[in-house]
């Protein structure tokens, strides 16, 4: 799980809920109050994706004041990667998705997102498909204006032919 601020006593935690009876990967959004006592109050659930692989991922702001993040993530059907950004309001109501876009056709596990600079974010993965382990960084444009990806990698480097949890 990912905890972030989103205003004030206002947080957002992203998760993956795992159940084996029935078999289902959800990918959670649930935002809380937590007082200056400590309290916790819930304010809202949602299901952010119903395919999401229960592994590390990434959870980001792009733009706080007008309530975008992102969250980078790999397919529990096909272990694609994907991000995806989802509108949350600064009294915690998450609007849902905005957009989403698969970032990588083969496999991503674990990967982590980071903002470059601007409208550029980077994504740190290791692509474990057959018996490689390679270390890969992609770059890809995520617009916090309003939530919007464009639908290209910008850039694909594999930095190590062995790579674990990066």
């Amino acid at each position: 799980p990912t905890i972030i601020p989103i205003n004030n006593d206002v947080y957002a935690i992203a998760y993956c809920q795992y159940l084996t009876s029935p078999v289902h990967h959800d990918g959670k959004m649930v935002t809380v109050k937590i007082d200056a006592a400590g309290r916790i109050t819930l304010i809202e659930r949602y299901t952010f994706d119903a395919d999401c692989m229960n592994t590390p991922f990434s959870f980001i702001p792009i733009n706080k004041s007008n309530g975008f993040y992102a969250v980078a993530y790999q397919l529990y059907s096909t272990s694609q990667g994907k991000v995806a950004t989802i509108k949350i309001g600064s009294n915690g109501h998450i609007f849902g998705i905005q957009d989403s876009y698969i970032f990588e056709s083969t496999r991503c596990r674990e990967p982590s997102v980071v903002s470059v600079s601007g409208n550029i974010y980077a994504v740190i993965y290791r692509d474990s498909l057959a018996s490689s382990t390679y270390g890969r960084l992609a770059t890809l444009q995520i617009y916090g204006t309003n939530g919007t990806i464009k639908k290209s990698v910008i850039d694909l480097w594999q930095f190590t032919p062995n790579c674990y949890h990066p």
